[in-house]
């Protein structure tokens, strides 16, 4: 058998100084929060990014419609602005035999009270408060001149103007229909 073995009994250390200098303390960690649920809410999600596409895409809308209504007026606006010039008269230059004088035959068809104003030559312009028809002959001793009557709807509403023609020496030279506003005939003699 064996011997028993002898421990020596146990030590303490020795009795703790409170002057003897601690040994360094573990760093701290910071303390623990609320306990977390197992069933978390997902985080929720800003709205900013949909409000800025719905945004620039009221804006895109706006500048279609803004141009596609442009594009529409602008062809509105031209066809009535090509409707105004084809009523202008023509400023043909018509032609006859130089030297002498020339008879000028003005008309004005229709019926009313207007306000007629004439040219012919080098002479200034002339008005005449008339009831339709109208005419008047005229001489002028020129070879190259300009001849223009045009009458207006301003004393009676009730006025039709027809046409208006100019003729020189016994030949039609224009002739033009009037609208329910005014009628205006002008035309270049050169010879």
């Amino acid at each position: 058998m064996r011997a028993p073995v002898y421990h020596p009994p146990m030590s303490y250390p020795p009795p703790y100084d409170p002057n003897q200098a601690q040994p360094p303390q573990p760093p701290q960690y910071g303390q623990y929060g609320a306990p977390v649920s197992p069933i978390q809410q997902p985080a929720k999600k800003s709205n900013a990014g949909m409000i800025i596409g719905i945004i620039v895409g009221v804006v895109l809308l706006l500048c279609a419609a803004c141009g596609v209504g442009g594009w529409i007026l602008y062809g509105k606006a031209k066809d009535k602005a090509q409707e105004i010039v084809d009523t202008f008269p023509t400023m043909d230059v018509e032609t006859g035999k130089p030297g002498g004088s020339h008879s000028v035959h003005l008309a004005v068809e229709g019926s009313g009270k207007t306000s007629i104003t004439w040219n012919a030559g080098s002479g200034g312009p002339q008005t005449e408060t008339v009831t339709l028809p109208w005419s008047k002959d005229i001489t002028v001793d020129q070879d190259t001149f300009a001849v223009s009557v045009m009458a207006f709807d301003t004393l009676d509403d009730s006025t039709k103007f027809e046409s208006c023609s100019i003729s020189i020496d016994g030949t039609e030279r224009k002739r033009n229909d009037g609208n329910d506003i005014s009628v205006v005939c002008t035309a270049i003699f050169m010879s």
